[in-house]
């Protein structure tokens, strides 16, 4: 019994080891492939939308897998371009990991309170 815990757990190691051997542009093909489904995707079609929302949880779970993934994760704008206005913090961090690349937001509530975080974001490029 011992030793196929062991076993399993040099299997892992080994596993963890060449995962995080991957250069990072690799990692950032895995997370996009990983991260790409409709609800992500952006969309002009406000017909029907009533209710949705921008899925961001599986983003943020890759973001706490291990340092590495974070740093690489964080440090790609373009993850970061799809978001809503359920969390004005989280829309905040969005907003500013996706440095200059332009946003595509989903918003559903009042404007008033999002002013602050979308006025110092409106210089961005379209």
């Amino acid at each position: 019994m011992f030793r196929l815990t062991v076993s399993g757990a040099l299997d892992n190691v080994a596993v963890d080891t060449y995962i995080n051997g991957l250069p990072a542009e690799v990692l950032v093909a895995i997370f996009k492939f990983t991260l790409a489904t409709e609800a992500r995707d952006p969309s002009f079609q406000l017909v029907g939308r009533e209710g949705q929302r921008v899925e961001t949880s599986q983003l943020l779970e890759l973001t706490h897998v291990c340092r590495r993934w974070r740093i690489v994760a964080v440090g790609q704008a373009r993850l970061w371009t799809h978001c809503d206005d359920r969390h004005l913090e989280q829309l905040e961090t969005f907003a500013r990991r996706s440095k200059m690349v332009p946003l595509s937001l989903f918003l559903t509530h009042n404007l008033t309170s999002m002013r602050g975080i979308l006025h110092s974001y409106a210089t961005r490029p379209v």
